[in-house]
Order: structure tokens, then sequence, then C-alpha cells
């Protein structure tokens, strides 16, 4: 629906680029700044939204009888149907007040939602976005085997298990990077449960199966 606007190479915040790749959208990203970055992560671990871009548009107008013209820094579309527009409120200055509150009324007029996310949301959420660090390389460098997953699903059950515990079981049939990758594509894809919005990833996570009633209601990541 959107395509990014381009980053100005002459930005004063050029210097602290970011590139990745987003499994989400199968392609390349970019942002400028360490707070578009994190906020891409949860974005991009958030079972919730199914699809987005960066810096989706150019939206200009009048405020209080003063041209005003500002590039969001997020669209969001979610499982609901929702659209949202999303910016970061980098600072209490006017200029950032009046940005917000034209987004505001020009998403009431279009029909969109507007999230304004600023540092302490993103400072509470530092676990979960270390944990999307860790992951998403992983599914960024490597397509995971459909007999693996099959494998690793079928290891799974109800009851909590740790990485490691699927880990020991495979360890025969299966390496270790292709059971952790097939491990990562089933959390990311909310095909399994797992306790990363509470403890950090590593072998000691838990994972286990959960019912489609489960889904919308404990296990999936809403903190967003």
């Amino acid at each position: 629906m959107y395509e990014p606007h381009p980053i100005m190479r002459n930005s004063s915040f050029y210097k602290n680029y970011w590139e990745a790749y987003s499994p989400k959208l199968k392609r390349d990203v970019c942002y400028l700044g360490q707070a578009n970055y994190e906020l891409w992560l949860l974005i991009e671990i958030n079972h919730e939204i199914i699809s987005f871009c960066e810096r989706p548009l150019v939206i200009s107008g009048v405020l209080n009888k003063k041209k005003i013209e500002v590039i969001p820094n997020f669209w969001l579309k979610y499982k609901n149907g929702q659209e949202s527009i999303v910016i970061i409120e980098a600072s209490k200055s006017e200029k950032q007040k009046r940005e917000i509150t034209f987004l505001a009324k020009w998403c009431k007029e279009n029909n969109r939602q507007l999230e304004v996310k600023d540092y302490s949301y993103l400072l509470k959420n530092q676990l979960l976005i270390n944990n999307a660090k860790r992951i998403i390389p992983y599914l960024s460098s490597s397509n995971p085997i459909d007999l693996d997953i099959h494998k690793v699903s079928k290891c799974l059950s109800f009851e909590k298990r740790t990485i490691k515990t699927v880990l020991n079981e495979l360890n025969d049939s299966i390496t270790e990077q292709r059971i952790i990758v097939a491990l990562y594509s089933l959390i990311f894809n909310n095909k399994i449960a797992s306790n990363l919005n509470s403890k950090p990833i590593n072998i000691n996570t838990e994972v286990w199966l959960h019912c489609p009633e489960e889904e919308s209601q404990n296990h999936t990541i809403t903190n967003y």
C-alpha cells in the first residue's frame, strides 16, 4: 500500500543509519536513529501486526494557519484490519507537539489510528527488543527446512519444554543450527508459544504448543 520515503543522505542523523532484512515484509528495510530501529524490532516480532511500512508517506497541510509537513515513522496494519500511523515522540518541543496534533487530525479524517511512542516505551521493552535482535538474524540468513519444522513441531507438546531439551532430543538427526532456525521460525510465526516476552532467549527458553483460543489470550505478544 505504501512505499518507504527515501532517506536523504545529507540528514543530520545519517551517521546513525540502520539497515536490515525484514522477515515479515520479505525485503530490506532501513532506518535513521536507534529509536526507529528498536521500534521496528518490536513491530517485526508482534504477531498482531501483519504488515507495515517505514516512512510511509509525506503528509502536508495547514495547522493554525501555518503550513506543516510530517513524515510518520511507520504505517501499521493489524490482523483485525486496523491501520495505524506511528510517530516517535523524540522531544517535548513545540514543533513535535504541532506534528502530533496535526497527525491526530489527519488520522481522524482518514480513518487511521495514531500511535505515539516515546523513549520510555522503548526502555520498558528492552527485553523483547533484545530477544528480537537475536531471533531476526537467524530468519534473515536461513530459511527453515520443512522437514525440520515438522520434526521440531512433533517434538513439542502442550507442556512447556526448554530449547535445550529439544536440542538434546533431535541432535542425532538435525544439526543444532537447523533446530534453532526451525524453533525461531515457529516462534516468529506464532506457530508455537514461548516465554520470550518475559525471559531472555537462550537454551533455557521454554516453548510449547498452544490452542487457537489461547493464542489471542495468553501467549501472543501484545505489548507493542
